[in-house]
């Protein structure tokens, strides 16, 4: 809720529907860690379609976030650190950022430029992108 007091706009709104779908996933457990970050972002996925009523191929977030989401998982599951799933999150998600620069939008206020909107890459896509990046850098600089 606080991001959604912070960011006034729809971005707010969705994120905080994001943060609390993902948080519910794993409520009630004492801990969570890296084997549980695929789960909470499928979770966070979903509200953030559910509550924006958009879906991946639509020139959103989600089109930066589902890569990432399926890289993370994938990469755990081949048996990867924490780290090194990261690193594959944030590469996949910065090819889905790139990859809506190709697309029209569908839906939201860009939908209204139409086919204007193709050959510039998604804003939301990009803001997911740089905070993968931030978690990124902060999970280099903290390993140990």
């Amino acid at each position: 809720m606080a991001f959604n007091k912070a960011a006034a706009s729809t971005f707010g709104v969705l994120f905080a529907t994001a943060m609390m779908r993902g948080g519910a996933s794993v409520k009630g457990k004492e801990d969570v860690g890296a084997d549980d970050v695929a789960t909470i972002g499928r979770a966070a996925l979903q509200g953030l379609m559910d509550r924006g009523k958009a879906k991946i191929g639509d020139k959103t977030l989600l089109d930066a976030l589902a890569p990432a989401i399926d890289a993370f998982d994938e990469a755990r599951k081949a048996g990867k650190s924490a780290i090194e799933a990261t690193d594959a999150a944030v590469a996949a998600c910065e090819a889905g950022t790139k990859a809506t620069i190709d697309m029209q939008s569908k839906v939201s206020r860009a939908s209204w430029v139409g086919e204007r909107s193709i050959g510039v890459q998604d804003p939301g896509a990009t803001a997911v992108m740089f905070m993968l990046q931030a978690a990124q850098k902060w999970m280099h600089e903290n390993a140990g």
